[in-house]
């Protein structure tokens, strides 16, 4: 499949801190909806899964989990009885952004550099550009200052964002623009893209007991 039309849908975080979350937390979210299921309506990968898919270790894997959980960003449901399994369910929401399944691809990057980039694809328009600065990226993130500029310009030393100054002819005005590089382009769909979309808990295809039975069958 051609990973240029694949992409995983996510909420707007908007200020991390007031949800008690930190960006990493949005790179563990997009991990665990990458296994989303639209015929079960849920998804029920295991920690050992979500850890491999982020490049982060099953702790970081677990208490991320239960950050998402209290911030109700997922929902996080048992399935069966003798044995446990975690299933995950998402909250409706009105707009959604497409973020490319690629962004979980990328090979050399850290999980603090990807972390920063997922949280970076919120204040892009759709040409993958943001004139926010730093400070501006700091009030609306709720993340540290420090940490938004060490992992750009990471991101940026790697070759995967450029920074660059545009003018605004009738101002005569430079400012400056953090543009995701033409060759992250390369691997991304052509506009960055937002939709609406709500996910509906009571359109379901099975229960939560079908599915465990599926599970404990082996059926994915």
């Amino acid at each position: 499949m051609n990973n240029k039309s694949r992409f995983i849908l996510k909420p707007r975080f908007n200020n991390m801190s007031e949800l008690e979350l930190n960006y990493k937390d949005q790179l563990i979210y997009l991990s665990i909806r990458s296994f989303y299921n639209t015929k079960d309506k849920y998804c029920y990968p295991s920690y050992k899964a979500i850890a491999k898919r982020a490049g982060v270790s099953d702790k970081t894997v677990s208490a991320s989990v239960k950050r998402l959980d209290a911030a109700k960003m997922l929902e996080i449901w048992k399935v069966g009885k003798s044995r446990h399994y975690h299933a995950y369910k998402f909250p409706e929401s009105d707009c959604m952004q497409k973020i490319p399944y690629a962004i979980l691809e990328i090979p050399d990057l850290t999980m603090h550099e990807r972390s920063m980039l997922i949280t970076l694809f919120e204040y892009l328009n759709e040409d993958y550009k943001t004139h926010l600065t730093i400070t501006e990226l700091e009030t609306a993130s709720g993340e540290s200052y420090k940490t938004i500029n060490t992992q750009l310009k990471s991101l940026q030393m790697k070759g995967y964002i450029t920074v660059k100054p545009e003018e605004i002819d009738n101002e005569r005005t430079l400012i400056r623009a953090i543009c995701i590089s033409d060759n992250l382009k390369s691997l991304l769909p052509d506009k960055l893209e937002e939709v609406k979309a709500t996910i509906n808990s009571s359109d379901r295809s099975e229960n939560i007991m079908e599915m465990a039975m599926k599970l404990v069958r082996g059926d994915r």
